[in-house]
């Protein structure tokens, strides 16, 4: 959503971006919201998480088994760039073949087209290979700081946190909150992939 302010009230909102741009036929969100009312709300729910134990545990936990599908990431990585190397020299015997008077132009320019096809759908599951790795590996980083940050926890503390602190701990909760057409918002958190989050909240915006 992008946002909307109204000087002169010093009133700030969330709005839809494609709906304003575009309009209804681009999307058919037009309530605005609140940005001071939904961002209390949204604090308060991941307040909740980080001050019961429980809630937090079962939360790594979930984003723990959506992580767990990119365990294979190294071996997987291994395999593309030996299909890569296994192409390029598949791409060198055929240029040796067309030098040499094996293969005619046109049987050149096709096996060249095919191979290079090839090797860009190679390249491309080699780059989410090295995407899922990464995240696996943010996500590791993000649970002990979560796991270490609730240790040391003071609730007191938590109404003295900035805007900037409260968008890490949010990005390391992996917290998405989604706007429905009628205002309604929904805020999820564990990983954005998951369709069952450990936990949520809806409430009506304004």
């Amino acid at each position: 959503m992008g946002t909307n302010a109204v000087v002169a009230r010093n009133r700030f909102y969330y709005r839809c971006a494609g709906r304003y741009n575009g309009g209804l036929a681009a999307c058919s969100a037009s309530r605005y919201i609140q940005a001071e009312k939904a961002e209390a709300e949204v604090w308060g729910f991941v307040r909740d998480i980080l001050t019961d134990p429980s809630r937090l545990t079962v939360g790594l936990e979930k984003m723990q088994e959506n992580e767990a599908s990119s365990a294979s990431a190294e071996d997987e990585e291994a395999s593309w760039l030996k299909r890569i190397s296994k192409l390029e020299r598949k791409e060198e015997r055929l240029l040796e073949l067309r030098l040499e008077g094996d293969i005619s132009t046109e049987q050149f320019r096709v096996k060249s087209a095919a191979l290079q096809e090839a090797k860009e759908a190679a390249a491309t599951n080699l780059t989410a290979a090295r995407s899922r790795r990464s995240r696996r590996k943010d996500f590791e980083r993000d649970k002990e700081a979560l796991l270490e940050y609730h240790a040391r926890l003071v609730p007191e503390d938590l109404e003295h946190l900035t805007s900037e602190q409260r968008r890490t701990l949010y990005r390391m909760m992996r917290l998405t909150v989604l706007a429905t057409p009628d205002g309604e918002l929904i805020a999820e958190w564990g990983c954005n992939e998951s369709t069952t989050p450990p936990g949520s909240f809806r409430t009506r915006g304004r």
